[in-house]
């Protein structure tokens, strides 16, 4: 029988380049290449070492399933996630989304999926905070809202769509709060209402424009 590792490999080569050869089957083992499918004949808690000395161990349950990677930290050593992390519809067996971890911390791209597949969400992180852009999709995969992060909070434009594509609400955040002119649109582009914000709070009262 293969081992784990042997196994993680073929799975991770096979998908990036059909397994052309004995040679390609040396290459080393790339975490961040490792799907969902790829752990259909993995045990779950299974461990393997690749050619860099790094030990992961295998979390494959029907909720969910990802890599974590062995470390010492204060003379101790610990399990930390690493690479992606998926979520797993336990009624469907489909894959809901995912999480990417380094050495146990939130970094990089993240996705949630629909009933269908389609997505949904799509954030990044950066040592564990959301940084920089953030969409959320309808179920027919249209962006319905976009906004950005810088260190978990919200800066810069916030806008809200219509299902036609057009603005729906322009909003702009400085460090988290709420800051100058948030407008309301129509369908057709025009404003209609308008709020002014400062330091989060809403300045005066909503005028609405005729």
């Amino acid at each position: 029988m293969k081992s784990v590792y042997t196994l993680l490999v073929v799975f991770v080569l096979s998908y990036l380049m059909s397994f052309a050869s004995i040679a390609a089957a040396q290459k080393a083992f790339d975490y961040t290449q490792v799907k969902p499918e790829h752990y259909a004949k993995l045990e779950h808690k299974s461990q393997f070492t690749d050619k860099q000395g790094d030990t992961y161990k295998i979390h494959n349950t029907k909720y969910s399933k990802g890599l974590y990677i062995q470390i010492t930290e204060k003379g101790r050593s610990k399990w930390k996630k690493h690479g992606r992390f998926y979520s797993i519809s336990s009624s469907s067996g489909k894959t809901t989304g995912f999480v990417t971890y380094h050495y146990g911390t939130k970094e990089g791209p993240a996705e949630s999926y629909n009933s269908k597949g389609q997505v949904k969400f799509k954030k990044l992180y950066k040592d564990g905070a959301l940084e920089g852009p953030w969409q959320q999709f309808t179920d027919k995969g249209k962006l319905f809202e976009e906004r950005v992060y810088v260190a978990g909070k919200k800066h810069g434009q916030q806008i809200t769509y219509h299902s036609n594509g057009q603005p729906q609400f322009t909003s702009t955040y400085v460090e988290g709060k709420r800051e100058g002119e948030t407008l309301q649109y129509n369908d057709k582009g025009k404003v209609v209402a308008k709020k002014v914000y400062k330091n989060g709070k809403q300045i005066g009262k909503t005028q609405w424009l005729h």
